[in-house]
């Protein structure tokens, strides 16, 4: 399971770098009983480079979805990543 969505980051010398196909896939979450901290890397395209890291908290459902399904569910609710694919 990944998001797809352009991406657009600032090189080293401030320019807009597009990327059309950012593959977003989330690396790791760690949970507590109430709380999950997401770890997700942001891919050129599928299987291609990392192209940015990022961590993102929120809480977590004991009795939801796993915590994995419950961290893109959370991810597609940010403005960042509005309109992302599955």
């Amino acid at each position: 399971m990944a998001l797809t969505k352009k991406i657009i980051l600032k090189s080293n010398f401030g320019d807009d770098v597009a990327f059309n196909n950012a593959y977003i896939k989330v690396q790791a979450v760690f949970c507590t009983k109430s709380e999950m901290s997401i770890n997700l890397l942001v891919h050129k395209e599928q299987n291609g480079l990392v192209v940015d890291a990022r961590q993102y908290f929120s809480s977590l459902d004991l009795n939801g979805f796993n915590p994995i399904k419950q961290a893109y569910d959370y991810l597609k609710t940010l403005p960042e990543f509005a309109g992302a694919t599955d």
